[in-house]
């Protein structure tokens, strides 16, 4: 059995890739080997999105389980929990030349990465929940009683700050490259500088995002190209977990 390793490990998460109708029995079984109600495990073992559906401290445990989630026909791989597997090092790319043979991801402070079609793996694109907090201040004169008796009556004013925190949400499609091993690139629809795309060029950003999309599709034809995730809005850490899960699932089931 592969145990995909992280640094930093503390747990053996279970995972499965979930199916579009899975039957009573299955659901049963599943239950029972997670120790959990039909109604929940039903809700694990549906959508399109690998899933972790059990924790265990011990790999024996989780190997256990696995064995039970493949007798039963589903598709489960166990990895070690990390808080510091998202410390990889990647380029956050802003620019992109197209060159015979390899495309070259280009950032101004980071430098740039050159990527083969025999280096891509994986190629994922999704949306990306962006909260944006706002704070506001506003001054208001006050009367001050206390200080108008000690004037004889004479109206004092004091100024009195309020600050208001209003949160806004938008979303942005981003995309990730992986190599066998590792994310190598990220790419940002509202990070980027689409010169690259010349008279492909135009005011949208989502259109100019989905057109870069497409010419890094030829250029790796062979890569595996994902885009569940764009038909959800992820956040933080939900954003992470879906990415690495998702990556997982392709390692597992492409030997």
């Amino acid at each position: 059995m592969v145990i995909f390793k992280m640094l930093g490990s503390n747990n053996f998460n279970v995972a499965v890739m979930p199916v579009e109708r899975p039957d009573a029995d299955t659901v049963r079984k599943v239950a029972d080997l997670i120790n959990d109600d039909a109604y929940r495990t039903r809700l694990l073992m549906t959508g399109k999105l690998p899933k972790i559906i059990a924790r265990h401290q011990s790999i024996e445990k989780a190997e256990a389980v696995i064995k039970g989630l493949r007798a039963a026909g589903l598709t489960a791989f166990v990895y070690e929990d990390s808080t510091a597997d998202t410390n990889t090092v990647y380029l956050k790319a802003t620019s992109i030349e197209f060159k015979p043979g390899e495309v070259v991801f280009l950032e101004p402070v980071h430098g740039a990465k050159s990527l083969t079609a025999a280096d891509v793996f994986l190629v994922i694109k999704g949306n990306r929940q962006i909260l944006t907090r706002t704070e506001t201040t506003t001054t208001k004169h006050k009367l001050s009683i206390k200080k108008t008796l000690i004037t004889g009556g004479i109206p004092i004013f004091d100024k009195v700050n309020t600050t208001n925190v209003t949160e806004s949400v938008s979303y942005e499609m981003y995309l990730r490259i992986y190599s066998r091993t590792s994310l190598q690139v990220e790419m940002n629809q509202y990070n980027m500088d689409y010169t690259f795309l010349a008279r492909k060029r135009e005011l949208s950003s989502s259109i100019n995002f989905n057109t870069t999309v497409n010419e890094i599709r030829n250029a790796f034809p062979e890569a595996i190209f994902d885009e569940k995730l764009a038909q959800y809005e992820t956040s933080g850490s939900e954003f992470e977990t879906s990415c690495r899960l998702l990556y997982l699932y392709y390692r597992t089931i492409t030997p």
